[in-house]
C-alpha cells in the first residue's frame, strides 16, 4: 500500500524536475545568446520571465523572455528613438537570436551537436526563419503568412515587422 502512495509523489516530482531542467536549458541559452544572464529571472504564475532594456549590438532595444512548461516566448524590440537605424540588421540580429535559442532547446543532443559541427553541412530546420530584408519579410508573410514550421512536436513561428521580431516554440 506504501508503494502505491510513493508512485504519484515519485511522478510528480520527476515532472516537476523536467520542468526545472526546461527552464535551465532555456536561461542557459538566453543567457548565452543575449545580455539577459540567469540572475534577472523572475516567477509569476505559472510562468518564467526575464527582460533587458538598454543598448545591445548597436540598438537600444528591450527583449522580453517568458517561459512555462511546454512553451517558449522571445520578443525583441527597438527603442522608438532608435527607429532611424538600419531595420534589416536588427531583424537580421533578432532572427538569428530566436533561431538559436529555439533550436539550442528543442533538437536534441544528438541532432545539435551534427548541426553545430562546422564540417556538417546537416540542416537544422530553422531555415524558415532566415530572410535578409525587413521589406523581403513583409513580401512573404503578405504572400504566405506568418512563417511556422513544427519540429521535433514543437510549433514555432516568428513575427517581423519593422523595429520588433517575436517569436514563439509551443509543444504540440
Amino acid at each position: 500500500m506504501r508503494t502505491l502512495l510513493l508512485i504519484p509523489l515519485l511522478l510528480a516530482s520527476l515532472s516537476v524536475s523536467a520542468a526545472d531542467s526546461f527552464l535551465e536549458k532555456v536561461k542557459e541559452s538566453v543567457s548565452g545568446i543575449t545580455p539577459v544572464d540567469a540572475t534577472e529571472w523572475y516567477k509569476k504564475g505559472d510562468t518564467n520571465f526575464a527582460e533587458y532594456e538598454g543598448d545591445y549590438r548597436g540598438f537600444k532595444q528591450t527583449i522580453k523572455v517568458a517561459v512555462k512548461t511546454g512553451e517558449i516566448h522571445i520578443k525583441s524590440e527597438v527603442a522608438e528613438n532608435d527607429l532611424v537605424k538600419d531595420m534589416d540588421v536588427f531583424m537580421r540580429d533578432t532572427t538569428q537570436r530566436c533561431h538559436l535559442v529555439l533550436r539550442d532547446v528543442i533538437l536534441p543532443a544528438e541532432k545539435l551537436e551534427a548541426v553545430a559541427d562546422w564540417d556538417n553541412d546537416k540542416s537544422d530546420g530553422f531555415e524558415f526563419m532566415d530572410a535578409k530584408t525587413v521589406s523581403e519579410v513583409a513580401r512573404n508573410e503578405a504572400i504566405h503568412g506568418t512563417p511556422n514550421k513544427n519540429i521535433y512536436g514543437w510549433d514555432i513561428s516568428i513575427r517581423r515587422e519593422s523595429g520588433k521580431t517575436s517569436c514563439s516554440a509551443i509543444k504540440g
